[in-house]
């Protein structure tokens, strides 16, 4: 279990505002991220580390706007009590901060020219025209990567980010640390949409009809479905890439690639995934030489690994270019990580093989 992981999920689906027309995904969309964080092929997490800020009948039963919840100062409170100390410093913690919004959302008008800014808003329940009221996921988000208040921050926000001219996002003042640039964290920023663009909810039929944001669904389905890079698990850059490949497959505009994705930093996090990984063994006959190459291919032909000597080092290259050594026993014996099912090995050079087998964890295949 990850017990040092934290997440606060905002999912707002009415207003008081006759402005923001009521919502169906925003509670769905918070579930579902929900019950991911919980699964342990998930995000593995402790369920007191989950925290829902939701629209429930008893917050919003008050006629008056200025009861009406979620708003910024309930999601300020929530997050200040989770990351400070009694006497209101900053505490740096050990593991991830997820911070998840489903509603009603926008991009400040000032913003616009910028179609790269990540940045993006989640309306209060609260908000009215003259007093207006919202919570800038991406400032949290930011605030807590400058003082590295996790080891790693992961933002999500399912919300359009239309520009508005009437509203800037609210920005609590928080201290701006000495050397912002030395913290050690890192994170990604996930947007359901361009700035200055929309995105919708929609009923999915796979997920017994309910309405859930694209952005939401697309993502849980990729972390259910995708291949983990290696033992770390599924990368923040595959998962990126997953989300792009398959988006026409959630998105009612299947020409358009809606979702917005940033790293914080350079570095890559890695997921849980629900496609798991199997060690597969296989062992030589022969020692390797300069003139062979061993060739790992899925059952259709496709190449997922060659592996050959280099400067009499064996070094394997995957499927995405990537060339790494490769730990070769005396017994001439390598593993590679599969997905279960059919795969063959091909030994080319001045030796010739091949081998079909059924990918198996610790099993070996003999070539």
């Amino acid at each position: 279990m990850r017990a040092n992981d934290l997440a606060i999920l905002v999912g707002i689906s009415k207003y008081y505002s006759p402005t923001f027309k009521e919502l169906s995904s925003p509670l769905n969309d918070v579930e579902l991220m929900k019950d991911w964080l919980l699964r342990k092929d998930g995000g593995n997490m402790d369920p007191n580390r989950v925290f829902l800020i939701t629209t429930t009948a008893d917050r919003i039963a008050d006629k008056s706007w200025r009861q009406w919840r979620p708003s910024l100062a309930e999601f300020k409170d929530a997050f200040d009590q989770r990351v400070t100390d009694q006497d209101g410093k900053f505490i740096r913690q050990p593991g991830r901060l997820y911070l998840y919004f489903s509603g009603h959302g926008f991009a400040e008008w000032a913003t616009l020219k910028d179609r790269g800014s990540m940045d993006a808003a989640l309306v209060s329940a609260n908000s009215v025209e003259d007093t207006p009221d919202n919570i800038c996921g991406s400032f949290f988000a930011q605030v807590a990567h400058m003082h590295s208040l996790f080891e790693e921050i992961v933002l999500i926000m399912d919300c359009c980010r239309n520009a508005s001219v009437k509203s800037s996002y609210a920005r609590p003042a928080y201290p701006i640390p000495v050397f912002p640039k030395a913290n050690s964290a890192k994170g990604i920023a996930i947007f359901a949409a361009p700035h200055g663009s929309s995105t919708p909810e929609r009923a999915f039929g796979e997920r017994g009809g309910k309405v859930y944001g694209i952005l939401t669904n697309a993502l849980i389905s990729c972390l259910e479905t995708a291949t983990p890079d290696d033992s770390r698990g599924l990368s923040s850059l595959t998962l990126m890439k997953q989300l792009d490949q398959r988006w026409h497959e959630f998105s009612d505009d299947p020409t358009t690639s809606g979702f917005r994705f940033s790293p914080m930093d350079s570095e890559m996090i890695f997921f849980n995934a629900s496609s798991k990984l199997l060690t597969q063994r296989i062992c030589l006959s022969h020692p390797l030489t300069a003139a062979t190459t061993v060739i790992v291919s899925d059952g259709k032909f496709n190449t997922l690994f060659t592996i050959w000597l280099q400067n009499d080092v064996a070094v394997l290259r995957d499927r995405a270019g990537n060339v790494a050594p490769l730990p070769i026993s005396s017994e001439n014996e390598f593993s590679v990580l599969l997905e279960p099912g059919l795969f063959r090995v091909i030994l080319a050079g001045d030796r010739s093989g091949e081998q079909l087998f059924q990918s198996s964890e610790g099993a070996h295949v003999k070539l």
